[in-house]
């Protein structure tokens, strides 16, 4: 995730997939030969047309969604630091939300208490995540070495 000097992150309008539709941190697959490391900095410049001068990562989830069988990913989180101007890739929209006022995505939510950037109850980020069909569980920060 990257925020700004006022504290909003970064988010992307997502495309496809069971996320459609949703503000959604910067991400996607792993290419072929990718490091986690370069497929977070090949994202975010695919995007949101920025680059990441800094990135460490943070956390690794597994991800499924209940609503589509058998779709499941392994979802490595990163705090960053971007530069250039924000545009975003053809038929998508990319801006900065403040994460105090933001209506966000469970999935973003969850991200976000976990690094202490939004304060909300645990119980109340797994009930959002079950009310959508989302089962996130944090796989530790030894998986992102």
């Amino acid at each position: 995730m990257t925020q700004d000097d006022a504290g909003c992150v970064l988010l992307v309008l997502m495309r496809g997939g069971p996320f459609k539709g949703a503000w959604l941190l910067p991400g996607g697959g792993i290419e072929a030969g990718e490091t986690p490391d370069d497929a977070v900095r090949r994202e975010v410049r695919e995007e949101t047309g920025m680059e990441l001068v800094r990135v460490h990562p943070t956390r690794r989830y597994d991800v499924r969604s209940e609503a589509q069988p058998g779709f499941r990913f392994q979802m490595h989180g990163y705090r960053g630091v971007v530069r250039g101007t924000l545009r975003a890739e053809e038929g998508s929209a990319a801006r900065w939300f403040d994460p105090a006022t933001a209506e966000l995505h469970p999935v973003v939510l969850r991200e976000l208490a976990d690094e202490d950037l939004v304060r909300i109850d645990g119980a109340e980020i797994l009930r959002r995540l079950r009310a959508i069909g989302v089962v996130m569980t944090e796989l530790g920060p030894e998986a992102n070495e």
